[in-house]
């Protein structure tokens, strides 16, 4: 699968949820706990994905570290027993990182709106728009410029690199 994403550090998260409800068009989905617990591969990255009352995933990705709108690649395997899949991926592997967060899933068209709270690292802002059968390439890169001229006001820091990799970041300074 494939999505055309970007990143921003937030200042302050506080109001931004109820700034995308007011916009039509945009709808509220979930707010959960999440458990990222990523793996050593040599190519891109692999992370299992925990959350309460849902089955665990395990997401491979391949993605430039750009801080502007860029092509992300994927692919998700569900799985209903994680604390199997995690020794065997620790054991096959070796465990890298671990990033905790809590998200709130907005959606507009295809765009997905992730408000994230990263435990250690603050607030995010993260906008990925699935290209399908439905939407193409073109019109996902327009979704996303209509929310991005619609944040145009808003004090938002384009951020490059993956959560895993700002952890380490952090761990290491």
């Amino acid at each position: 699968m494939k999505n055309i994403e970007i990143k921003y550090r937030l200042i302050s998260s506080e109001g931004l949820k109820n700034f995308f409800l007011q916009i039509p068009g945009i709808t509220f989905k979930w707010e959960r706990q999440q458990v990222d617990t990523y793996y050593i591969v040599s190519n891109g990255r692999l992370k299992l994905r925990e959350q309460a009352g849902e089955k665990a995933e395990l997401i491979f990705y391949v993605r430039s570290d750009e801080n502007q709108p860029r092509e992300s690649y994927y692919e998700i395997y569900n799985s209903s027993n994680p604390e199997l899949l995690k020794n065997i991926l620790k054991r096959a592997c070796g465990l890298d990182t671990v990033v905790k967060k809590q998200r709130i899933l907005l959606m507009y068209r295809n765009v997905r709106i992730h408000l994230d709270s990263v435990q250690d690292l603050g607030h995010f802002l993260e906008l990925e728009a699935v290209i399908n059968k439905t939407y193409s390439q073109e019109e996902s890169q327009k979704n996303l410029e209509k929310l991005h001229t619609l944040l145009e006001e808003r004090e938002l820091i384009p951020e490059s690199l993956s959560y895993v990799d700002l952890v380490k970041q952090k761990q290491t300074s």
